[in-house]
């Protein structure tokens, strides 16, 4: 079981140094380096502003949410004012969505459901799970930071997952989802905490 864990881990490695491979390795070593926290990061919480574009119409919310990898991970709304205590509880069972007198419809984003509720679950599973198409330092609100992009096909739609995180900390700074080259979801993450 050991070697079997080993080797994937050296796989996984290998995929992300060819996945980002330029310029000295630093920048890979970051990307993997901030992967790995990730992967066994057990619980943190978050504040998280959030934008889901429809094209049509855009809807914004802000958010708070306890994660717990193995455990429930709740996001509360607490921004607009009318969604505000609206929560949704997230198992390895399933989602429950829990309010009182509030409802929220805002369609799906993708062919396979994506929704603004489900979008910050799925940007923390793509920083630990999902191959890394490429990775780079940008300057992103004035500092630098490390920029990490997931592609996939998901349901005959192009997915683009791009996570920027902080060079220190490692913590997840922005995000972003696009389907078929159209920026659907951009969230900026604020206190942001890892717990144990």
């Amino acid at each position: 079981m050991r070697r079997v864990i080993l080797c994937a881990q050296m796989i996984s490695l290998f995929l992300l140094l060819c996945a980002c491979g330029s310029g000295n390795g630093k920048t890979e070593e970051l990307a993997l380096e901030t992967r790995t926290r990730m992967i066994n990061m057990k619980t943190c919480s978050f504040t998280a502003d959030l934008t889901a574009d429809y094209g049509n119409r855009t809807y914004e919310f802000t958010v708070t949410v306890s994660y717990q990898k193995d455990g429930e991970s709740i996001l509360t709304i607490t921004r607009p004012d009318n969604l505000a205590g609206i929560s949704v509880t997230y198992t390895k069972d399933g989602t429950d969505l829990e309010y009182d007198g509030a409802r929220l419809e805002t369609g799906s984003l993708s062919s396979w459901g994506l929704s603004p509720m489900t979008a910050l679950p799925d940007l923390l599973a793509a920083a630990q799970t999902e191959t890394i198409s490429e990775c780079g330092i940008e300057t992103l609100d004035g500092m630098e930071a490390l920029q990490v992009t997931c592609r996939e096909e998901r349901e005959g739609e192009a997915l683009e997952q791009k996570l920027w995180f902080d060079l220190a900390s490692g913590a997840p700074l922005r995000g972003e989802i696009s389907v078929d080259g159209y920026t659907v979801i951009t969230c900026v993450f604020t206190e942001f905490r890892f717990g144990d």
